[in-house]
């Protein structure tokens, strides 16, 4: 199938800051505090370089109890329950993850259906993974997974191939635990 439609939503990332009107420059806030889940970016320093994330030296782990784990994400929507609860977007583990920094419901551009292009590089340092994925809201537990565009860990890059994850993940459903 070939799609000709023009996408919903276009950013060439050319600065000299997020679409605050799209963005959120956090990586699951409410799972953590501000200053661990805050993204580390710049634009590139040339024209048409793009949206550059990165992991700086003296960047926090997300969470300390994840350690080793830092991470540099953007997102379009986020949401949490109370504080100390189990609700909010992305309960990807059973484990212990519970809101620490209330959000209430803030859903920029969170599609039901559509057409994804994204055009990445990345660093192929040790321990470093690239991903997109596409992740329910959860204010309804029917809007819980996530669609992997793609996982690529460095390590996974060769010469002439790279390996990338990818698929359809259920996290709950209604009545159940997050999985």
């Amino acid at each position: 199938m070939i799609f000709d439609a023009a996408p919903d939503l276009s950013d060439d990332f050319t600065g000299p800051g997020l679409r605050p009107d799209l963005w959120i420059d956090h990586y699951l806030p409410h799972w953590s505090t501000p200053d661990r889940s805050r993204a580390r970016y710049d634009f590139g320093g040339r024209p048409g370089s793009g949206l550059r994330l990165r992991i700086d030296a003296d960047q926090p782990d997300w969470r300390p109890e994840d350690a080793p784990l830092r991470v540099s994400n953007i997102q379009t929507g986020t949401f949490s329950g109370p504080l100390g609860s189990a609700t909010g977007t992305h309960r990807h583990r059973p484990d212990a993850l519970t809101v620490r920094t209330e959000t209430g419901p803030r859903l920029l551009w969170t599609p039901s259906a559509g057409r994804v292009d994204v055009t990445v590089s990345a660093s192929r340092d040790e321990g470093c993974m690239l991903a997109a994925w596409l992740v329910g809201a959860e204010l309804d537990s029917r809007d819980s997974g996530e669609i992997c565009i793609f996982e690529i860990d460095a390590a996974a890059v060769g010469e002439d191939a790279v390996t990338a994850r990818l698929g359809i993940k259920a996290h709950t459903t209604t009545g159940s635990t997050p999985t």
